[in-house]
């Protein structure tokens, strides 16, 4: 589960990447910035740590921890 978190953080990373590689100055990248929102995808890191956070309350509340 949080062991595949490089692959939860590739649609997020890559899109600065990507701004980055097309940016040849700092102004350049940070004109570039509205648009990493738009095109980061946040669903499979917030699936991810949805269910680590469920999977930390039940074994609070069963005493496994």
């Amino acid at each position: 589960m949080i062991g595949d978190w490089e692959k939860d953080i590739k649609p997020i990373i890559d899109p600065i990447k990507e701004a980055l590689a097309k940016s040849e100055t700092f102004e350049e990248f940070a004109a570039l910035l509205p648009t990493i929102m738009d095109q980061a995808d946040f669903d499979r890191m917030a699936a991810t740590l949805a269910e680590a956070s469920l999977k930390s309350y039940a074994d609070g509340m069963a005493g496994a921890v």
